[in-house]
Order: C-alpha cells, then sequence, then structure tokens
C-alpha cells in the first residue's frame, strides 16, 4: 500500500506496484489506485436472519499514516453504545443499509468502515465479506462477552436451531426496547501491532529479547512473531514490515492501554529489537520518498502458508472455523450414494474390492504391506 497525492507520485507508486512482487512472490499485473480517506476504521460483526441484522461485535482499527502507506497501531474492542444519536448506532444503521443493499439476508458478515474526519454522517463501506471475523477475533471476542455473544455461536444456533435458535428473540428486543443492548462487555482487548524503529539485522530474537517480559505483563493473552534471529528487518511502516503482534486482555480500558504504553517505551528503548547494521533485503526498487520493505522472513511465511491452506482447502482446515462449529463432509452428488456399501479397510481377509458398487474393473493398484489386501480399484 502506497499513499500518493500529486499525479506525478501516483504514476510513479502505479509502476513500482507493478515492478514489484506480492507476499505471496507473484509478480503483479495491476495495481489498485482507490481515494484515501482520512479518519477512523471501525469493525462491524453481524449476523442476519431474515434480512434482519444483529450487531454481534464492534472493533476500532487505530493506524497511524507514514510516508508509503500507514501502519496499524492497534485493533480495540468497542462497548455498545445504545444512545440514539451516538455514532455507533449511525454506523450501525449504515451497515445494515449497506447489508441489505448487498442481498445479506441470512448468516455472517464482517463489515469495515471509515468515518471521515469532522463528518461523522457520511460512513463509508471499505469492505464487506458475508463470513465470520478471521484469525483470532471471535475467540477473543468470546472471551470478552461471554460465548453466547461471539458471532460463532450466534451462528451455529441460527442455522442449528428450530426458528433460528434465540436470534430472533434478540432481534425483536432491539426493536421493543429502547435502550437495548446487543452485547456487553465484560472485558476488554487490543490488538498492538509491534513496530520496530529501525532497520538492520536481529543479533537477537524478539523472543529472546523480550518473551518473557511480554507474557509477565498484567493483560498478556497472546501473541505471534513474524522475525527470528538473523533476519533483516526494515523500521516498519506498513502491515507487512511489521515485526507481529501482542493481544492484550484485561478487566478495563485503562489497564490494556497501560501494557500498551509499556511495549511501545520498549520498542523505543532498543531493548525489544537488537540490531546490528545491515542493508535492509529489499524487494524490488523502492519509489522515491516510499521508504524500503523487507522480505518475508521464515515465520511470517509459515503463517501466510497457513492463512494460503485455509482458502484453498477450508473442509479439511480446523483453522476456518470455529470451536464451536462442527466440521462437515461437502455433499455428495445426487445418486451417487445408491450403491455404496460399508467396509473397513483393516486388511482381514479382505483381498478384491472396489469402490464403484458395481464389482469390477476400474483404476486397479497394489498395495504392500497390507495383509491380505491385494488390489482395489477407486474407479
Amino acid at each position: 500500500v502506497l499513499l500518493r497525492a500529486p499525479r506525478e507520485a501516483l504514476d510513479e507508486a502505479v509502476a513500482f506496484v507493478r515492478s514489484a512482487k506480492d507476499l505471496a512472490g507473484r509478480a503483479n499485473d495491476a495495481a489498485l489506485a482507490q481515494e484515501y480517506l482520512e479518519g477512523r476504521e471501525y469493525v462491524v460483526d453481524c449476523v442476519s436472519f431474515d434480512g434482519e441484522h444483529f450487531v454481534s461485535a464492534t472493533w476500532a482499527y487505530c493506524k497511524t499514516p507514514t510516508e508509503c502507506g500507514f501502519m496499524y497501531d492497534n485493533t480495540r474492542t468497542l462497548p455498545y453504545d445504545a444512545a440514539p444519536d451516538s455514532l455507533q448506532q449511525r454506523l450501525y444503521r449504515y451497515v445494515f443499509e449497506c447489508l441489505t443493499a448487498l442481498g445479506v439476508r441470512n448468516g455472517a458478515s464482517h463489515c469495515e468502515v471509515v468515518v471521515p474526519e469532522g463528518d461523522q454522517d457520511s460512513p463509508c463501506l471499505v469492505r464487506m465479506g458475508a463470513r465470520m471475523h478471521g484469525s483470532m477475533g471471535p475467540a477473543l471476542w468470546s472471551k470478552c462477552t461471554g460465548r453466547e455473544q461471539a458471532q460463532p455461536y450466534l451462528l451455529a444456533e441460527l442455522f442449528a436451531e428450530e426458528a433460528g435458535g434465540s436470534l430472533p428473540r434478540r432481534l425483536r428486543d432491539m426493536r421493543e426496547r429502547p435502550g437495548a443492548q446487543a452485547y456487553k462487555l465484560t472485558r476488554w482487548s487490543v490488538q498492538v501491532d509491534l513496530q520496530c524503529p529501525t532497520g538492520g539485522i536481529l543479533s537477537q530474537s524478539v523472543e529472546a529479547s523480550s518473551g518473557d517480559w511480554l507474557r509477565a505483563m498484567p493483560s498478556f493473552w497472546a501473541m505471534r512473531l513474524f522475525v527470528e534471529d538473523g533476519d533483516r528487518v526494515a523500521p516498519t511502516r506498513s502491515l507487512s514490515t511489521s515485526p507481529g503482534f501482542v493481544v492484550l486482555f484485561g478487566y478495563s480500558e485503562a489497564e490494556v492501554d497501560r501494557d500498551l504504553a509499556k511495549i511501545r517505551e520498549r520498542e523505543k528503548s532498543g531493548l525489544m529489537y537488537i540490531v546490528r547494521p545491515g542493508s535492509e533485503n529489499v524487494v524490488g526498487a523502492t519509489p522515491s520518498g516510499s521508504g524500503r520493505r523487507n522480505s518475508i522472513s521464515a515465520a511470517r511465511m509459515r503463517e501466510l502458508e497457513a492463512e494460503a491452506e485455509k482458502l484453498i482447502s477450508p473442509l479439511a482446515s480446523r483453522a476456518c472455523s470455529p470451536v464451536l462449529s462442527p466440521q462437515q463432509a461437502p455433499a455428495m452428488p445426487p445418486g451417487i450414494g445408491d450403491s455404496l456399501v460399508e467396509f473397513t479397510l483393516n486388511g482381514d481377509g479382505l483381498d478384491d474390492f472396489d469402490l464403484d458398487g458395481g464389482g469390477g474393473g476400474g483404476l486397479g493398484g497394489f498395495v504392500g504391506g497390507a495383509g491380505g489386501l491385494d488390489d482395489f480399484s477407486l474407479e
């Protein structure tokens, strides 16, 4: 992501993006140019039933502009504000209108909306996905509000229980009871995106320099680190150059904010990132004034591969589904199960069989090492 104002700088940025590679190492053959909205960005997660929408969670992104884009400072949970003229209620009404216009009637949704500075009546939809909140968001929200308030529980109840479970009742309460709250935070959480202030080669991993220190914080809950000993790091200027993140979880917003401030102080002190001078590992040429980008570390590559696995094979990956939602096999085509026979592959006295239900032919093969199992067909 590059931020540019003059037309000449925009042309330069487009040329740079098209000549570079993405995080997966693939060449970019196009660049997307869009308006950059100055303002705070919010996430509104919903569950819909028969065209009515219920807010299950609200988050806020806190971002800091940089010369080449912006970097995320933190993502935090927000309490529900039921005041009729509050910013959140205006935000919810806008999100509901977007979901209705886009045809979302049943199921989960994840919306990201920017509210421009100085104009709270003009929110702008940045992204809408007809899906649940990803990553560890649902699990974290469950700890902040209780399992029954979390999006995975509401979604599972919607499809598993008769007549949508408790969701119709909750929707009715929101309509008929002024001031009713869709959810109530009992804990607070902040995801802190780490920011390395300098570039060089890590002489010591962040785990070694600060792992125990971070875990000893009163509100520490979890962390993921994308850099290791020997990796080249660049000053953090975007999400792709962040060394990782820490999730804080506490009984009040003040508690987690105190620990957030301590993390920023340690980053600036030089105690967290122990680096020695070294040329930064640059991906492609960088346009003037945009800073440099580091290459993907081994730890970050494993993170990306895990995310790719969820996209490629969602039914095979436990990571893509909440713990509350059972894994389901894909439905069989019509008529395919009419002649199926149940059997056990234990090798005891099983000599010849086929899986087409017709008693022969097909793709034959030999399986060694299975006592008594000699030939089979997968037709």
